[in-house]
């Protein structure tokens, strides 16, 4: 994280919401929030959940920002199943929340032909018993969006 330019507001919130959910060194659930909780960030929430012991994650909610955002609803689909472009953004902050074993920031920018699009985002594990990671919260927050077509 760079000390220069701090993140969204809404994404430190998240971290924070996160942290709140920990049990000492144990990384909560996705149970251990209610779908409420998640108000302040709907249509910019994915939930991610492990396939295949943890070597790929399927996308359980593409947030309709998201998916608006890029073009595309990817609820369903696994990350291995992604746009090259888009593996390249999400599989090194999967990689990452993995080895920290909490919550990672990032900045991100996408230009194709279809739109030039920055964005922040804070990746979170979950872990129901509390060491597995076996699902994963990405929260995004628009730093810039430009579309390139009429």
């Amino acid at each position: 994280m760079s000390e220069e330019v701090p993140y969204s507001p809404r994404l430190l919130e998240f971290e924070s919401l996160w942290r709140s959910k920990c049990r000492g060194p144990l990384i909560p659930g996705r149970r251990d929030f209610a779908f409420e909780e998640f108000r302040p960030w709907l249509g910019m929430i994915t939930l991610l959940e492990a396939v295949d012991g943890g070597a790929d994650f399927r996308i359980a909610l593409h947030g309709t920002a998201n998916a608006e955002r890029f073009r595309i609803d990817a609820t369903g689909m696994r990350v291995s199943e992604l746009p090259p472009q888009w593996r390249a953004a999400v599989e090194p902050g999967i990689a990452a929340v993995i080895a920290a074993r909490a919550p990672v920031l990032s900045r991100h920018r996408w230009v194709n032909e279809q739109f030039d699009y920055a964005w922040e985002r804070v990746l979170a594990p979950f872990a129901s018993d509390g060491v597995t990671i076996d699902g994963l919260a990405s929260v995004v927050a628009d730093v810039s969006y430009k579309p390139l077509f009429p």
